[in-house]
């Protein structure tokens, strides 16, 4: 599982409940305590959001040519 999947799982098992701290999560899925504090408190943001100022294409844009690009190899 890659870091941007166990953060994700982490947050998922916080709200769960079945994590009992910030800490215990970060632990039991192998993050930075800090990364996931920042994470869950809004003041770090997911690779894909923090890079979008950067981006050619918005994702909507994004996605419409990864449509095109699906039927063409159809």
């Amino acid at each position: 599982m890659e870091k941007a999947q166990r953060i994700q799982a982490a947050i998922a098992a916080l709200h769960a409940k079945e994590a009992k701290s910030l800490r215990d999560a970060a632990l039991a899925f192998d993050i930075p305590f800090t990364t996931l504090y920042g994470r869950i408190s809004g003041r770090h943001q997911t690779n894909r959001e923090a890079k979008q100022s950067i981006q050619r294409l918005s994702p909507a844009e994004e996605d419409t040519v990864v449509k095109a690009v699906y039927q063409l190899d159809v």
